[in-house]
Parts: structure tokens; C-alpha cells; sequence
């Protein structure tokens, strides 16, 4: 550290520094989401706060369904550990491939959203992925305040206010509605929402997951949705970065001083001068 520095210039360095390490669109997917997956805008949902918050939001026609996957960055858990359990080959090809050595590394909440115009609840799965799969932890028709909706301030009740948000944009609603309160919510039958998918019977468990699989829900897809989650999360840093370089600059030290008012002063009678020869006071 410079000691001839403030503690401002200091950090204004700091984030100079860390800015000229990185680029705005350094992890912007290369690719495109694979099928007919597209990726949908989400600036003007949650009152413009989706996109700040790195969500993202996948969507595809199945048939006469419409199914979404909605994850955020808010939702990612890094594991930097690896599990004495890891077989050193898996490490190896995942080394091979590309990804974290140190670690299984990155996994997060999902949320797969099917809707049938026939039907008035679509169909949700909870599910946790990475770049390798996912699992199913839980099942629900509806919005039933089981399962996501069991803590309202919890992480996965997140993927729904997106989810309502878009679904409201799509169908022309006013406005979004909290979760559980949508429909009413009586009409959904308290057994629309599953037990642990894991305590269901494995054949059903199986039926479930081909269900998925059916609807392009599979490895593929969990790659690209991780791809576009860590760019959402790339662009989060930078922003923060760029938002705080503008702060810091700005600091008083550096504002120029507020100028004091003027007062416009009256001019002072200078002396009197020589008497006007041309005027004879005597012929007056």
C-alpha cells in the first residue's frame, strides 16, 4: 500500500485495480439454450428488481404446455470442499472439462414450472441442480402453502414472486399477487402438494422424472441454466464494483469547495475634483 495515499484514494486504487481485471460480458454465455429453450427477459418483473437480483428465466412450448425454469443467483451455493467419498476419476474428468478442481463446485435452487390452458395450476417441481443434473425434492399442483411456500421469506418463495411476476405479464394481469393467495388457494386440495420426493414410491419417483426428461428438462439444459445464472452473477460483482468506483470518487475530499455568495459591493465616492474652469460663478 502506498502510504502516501488517503484511505479513499487507497480504495478508489483497489477498485480501479479489480475493474481492470475484469470485463462486464466476460461470462455471457457462448452459446444458445439448447432445443427450443429460450431465455426471456426479466427487466420489467418484480418492479425491475429480477434482473438485479440475477434471475433468469428459461422458457419452452411443449405440445399445448408452456414449461419454464426460473433460478436466480441468489440461490447458488458454492461448495469448495471435495467429499472424501469423491471418486478421483470424476475429479479428473472434471478437471479435464473445465471445471472447479478444488471442489464439486457450484449448486443451487430450481424451480420447473408446467402450465396447461385446460388446467387452472400449473404443475411446479423443486429441485436443486448443478452443472451435471438435478433432483427433484418436491412436487405441487398449485400454490399450496406446503413445500416452497412453507417460508415466505425463504430462498425458493424468490423463484415463485418471479415466476407469478411473468406469468402475470404473459396472461395481462394487473399486478402480481403473493404466493399462496393466488386462486384463492382453497381450491387446491391439501394433497396437491407431495411428501419429500425422495418418501414417494420409487416407481412413482421414476415416473416423475421421465415426466421431466420428456419436456427437455435434462443435463444440457442445467449446463446452460448454470452458464446464464454465474453470468447474471458476473454482472451483479461488476456492478457493484463500478457503482462503488463512482461513490468513492465522488468523495468530499475531492468535491470542490461551495463557492461563498458574491456581495456586490457599492462603488466608493472617489475625491472631489478640480472646479469646471469653464463655469465663472461670478457671471452666474
Amino acid at each position: 500500500l502506498d502510504p502516501n495515499l488517503t484511505v479513499e484514494e487507497a480504495l478508489l486504487e483497489e477498485l480501479n485495480f479489480c475493474m481492470g481485471r475484469t470485463e462486464r460480458n466476460e461470462f455471457d454465455p457462448k452459446g444458445r439454450p439448447p432445443g427450443e429453450w429460450k431465455v426471456q427477459d426479466v427487466r420489467d418483473l418484480l418492479g425491475g428488481e429480477a434482473r438485479s437480483n440475477g434471475m433468469v428465466l428459461l422458457e419452452k412450448r411443449h405440445n399445448d404446455e408452456t414449461v419454464t425454469v426460473v433460478s436466480s443467483s441468489e440461490v447458488l451455493v458454492e461448495e469448495n470442499a471435495l467429499d472424501e467419498e469423491d471418486d478421483p476419476e470424476d475429479v479428473a474428468e472434471m478437471n479435464e472439462n473445465g471445471f472447479e478442481p478444488e471442489g464439486r463446485g457450484i449448486s443451487g435452487l430450481m424451480l420447473v414450472c408446467i402450465s396447461r390452458a385446460c388446467r387452472p395450476h400449473p404443475l411446479y417441481f423443486e429441485c436443486t441442480f448443478d452443472r451435471f443434473g438435478y433432483e427433484i425434492m418436491r412436487v405441487h399442483v398449485g400454490l399450496g402453502m406446503a413445500g416452497f411456500m412453507m417460508d415466505e421469506d425463504g430462498q425458493s418463495a424468490l423463484l415463485y414472486h418471479l415466476y407469478l411476476s411473468h406469468k402475470d405479464k404473459i396472461d395481462g394481469a394487473s399486478g402480481n399477487v403473493m404466493p399462496g393467495d393466488r386462486a384463492g388457494d382453497k381450491e387446491t386440495p391439501d394433497s396437491a402438494a407431495s411428501p419429500p420426493f425422495h418418501t414417494l414410491d420409487l416407481d412413482l419417483q421414476k415416473r416423475f422424472e421421465s415426466f421431466l426428461k420428456e419436456r427437455t428438462v435434462d443435463d444440457r439444459l442445467m449446463s446452460c441454466l448454470m452458464d446464464e445464472v454465474l453470468a447474471r452473477t458476473h454482472h451483479q460483482y461488476y456492478n457493484f464494483l463500478e457503482g462503488m468506483r463512482e461513490w468513492v470518487s465522488e468523495t468530499p475530499s475531492k468535491a470542490a469547495a461551495p463557492k461563498a455568495a458574491s456581495v456586490q459591493k457599492k462603488p466608493t465616492p472617489g475625491p472631489a475634483g478640480p472646479p469646471n474652469p469653464t463655469k465663472n460663478p461670478a457671471a452666474a
